[in-house]
């Protein structure tokens, strides 16, 4: 009988410490902003700006490129094209504009919108970011223009 009430007792404590370890992983993860958010929050094109900007606080969400394909996508749809402006510039205070590869995104965002003007600019504003210009960003700026 004492084999199993111990097994029955440490099948309670893992069994239980995993609930409660879920329900906190479930938790974290519902409470950080997400693309599917936007889907059901904002139908408006300076909704969906507000939601990109309030989102954008979280560094996990700025990881995400994909959100920004999206919102992006969406504005150059409505033509709402100062919000893709917008959204862009609102990233430059964030530490990530120093990554090149995080200004890249940006860049080829530009040119998914048909802004190459805006994708040039941000090009040569990359050494005021602290952002190195490599091959790669010359790259990504002449993908920008074929895009556009």
């Amino acid at each position: 009988m004492s084999t199993f009430s111990t097994v029955h007792r440490l099948q309670r404590i893992f069994s239980g410490n995993n609930r409660k370890s879920a329900r906190k992983i479930i938790d974290v993860k519902t409470t950080e902003p997400t693309i599917s958010t936007l889907n059901h929050i904002n139908h408006t094109p300076q909704g969906i700006v507000d939601f990109m900007k309030s989102s954008s606080i979280c560094p996990e969400f700025r990881r995400r490129r994909f959100n920004y394909d999206i919102a992006v996508h969406r504005l150059a749809k409505a033509k709402y094209f100062s919000g893709i402006e917008e959204i862009i510039e609102h990233q430059k205070q964030y530490p990530d504009i120093r990554d090149e590869s995080f200004v890249g995104c940006f860049i080829l965002l530009y040119g998914n919108a048909k802004m190459y003007d805006h994708a040039r600019k941000l090009f040569n504003e990359m050494p005021q970011l602290d952002c190195q210009r490599t091959v790669y960003s010359f790259n990504v700026l002449l993908e920008s223009c074929i895009r556009s």
